[in-house]
């Protein structure tokens, strides 16, 4: 059950990944180069140009959000910002793996939001 959680948590983060910046698309051959430059084009006609990135508060808000379904509390804000220099992959590791000292509650809470977001799509 757990993996089943984290697997649909990591997807949710990915399309969460990928609304806030570009895709590299991986370059296997020549036909792979002119699709990327395709799928650019038409996303840029349709979309515009992409936002600049976010600081680091609206990122960890946006991640709380989408993996948990909540802000994040005062203490986690400051938890977030006493983090090393890639605090943003660490705070998806805690999110998203359940690591850390609020394991528990980030797990149960990843499950509820993931379970209401399927109900309303289903």
């Amino acid at each position: 059950m757990q993996t089943k959680v984290m697997a649909a948590a990591r997807a949710i983060l990915i399309s969460a990944i990928l609304s806030m910046g570009s895709v590299q698309i991986a370059i296997a051959d020549s036909r792979s180069d002119e699709l990327a430059s395709w799928i650019d084009e038409r996303g840029q006609m349709v979309f515009g140009d992409l936002p600049p990135n976010c600081d680091d508060l609206t990122y960890a808000r946006r991640v709380y959000l989408d993996v948990i379904g909540r802000v994040p509390s005062v203490s986690e804000i400051r938890d977030f910002q006493a983090m090393g220099e890639n605090r943003r992959d660490t705070l998806v590791d805690q999110l998203v793996y359940g690591q850390g000292p609020r394991a528990e509650a980030y797990r149960r809470l990843a499950a509820q939001n993931l379970a209401r977001h399927w109900r309303r799509v289903l």
